[in-house]
């Protein structure tokens, strides 16, 4: 559970972090998509590096939680499925697709 905290707090600090590079709060999702397709972009600056940080820790975060629960069951197949459909879903909306 201690692990699944850890990740919330970084994925949290990581995306307050990329709304403050951005100099003003996003009012869309567009804002935020364009600011991660500058970041691919520009890999190694500080801004994207900070992006990535967010990227992956929002990407594992439904393993971290779901496997915390669920680690004792065979609920922990249903996790992965769906952490995957996570990933589809939001790798989909954020960088894929416009």
């Amino acid at each position: 559970m201690l692990y699944s905290v850890v990740l919330t707090l970084v994925c949290l600090l990581a995306l307050v972090l990329a709304i403050r590079s951005l100099g003003k709060f996003p009012k869309s999702i567009e804002e935020i998509r364009v600011s991660i397709e500058a970041s691919f972009a520009t890999p190694f600056s500080g801004k994207s590096l900070i992006w990535f940080l967010f990227l992956i820790s929002f990407f594992l975060l439904p393993f971290f939680w779901g496997l915390t629960f669920f680690l004792k069951s065979d609920a922990n197949v249903l996790v992965i499925i769906l952490g995957l459909f996570w990933i589809y879903f939001w790798s989909r909306t954020l960088i894929l697709f416009r």
